[in-house]
């Protein structure tokens, strides 16, 4: 699918201050996560996952890092 780009909206001197300059970010994560209630010979009754609140509390999304000069993905993480 293309889009044509003749019906979009005007990009406006307004709309271009609100702009930030590009930055590439890399981030690493994984699910941290427990199970409760596991007996040897069973399966948990519950698995419980790690999650994080963002955007002032309106979003959850698994916890992970940025990475910082020098790490490794797995460091990151």
């Amino acid at each position: 699918m293309s889009i044509d780009r003749r019906h979009l909206p005007k990009i406006t001197d307004e709309i271009k201050r609100t702009w930030q300059p590009k930055r590439r970010d890399f981030s690493a994560g994984g699910v941290a996560y427990r199970r409760i209630g596991e007996r040897p010979d069973a399966e948990p009754t519950r698995i419980e996952i790690a999650l994080i609140a963002t955007h002032h509390e309106r979003r959850w999304q698994l916890p992970k890092g940025t990475r910082e000069a020098g790490e490794t993905s797995v460091e990151t993480a």
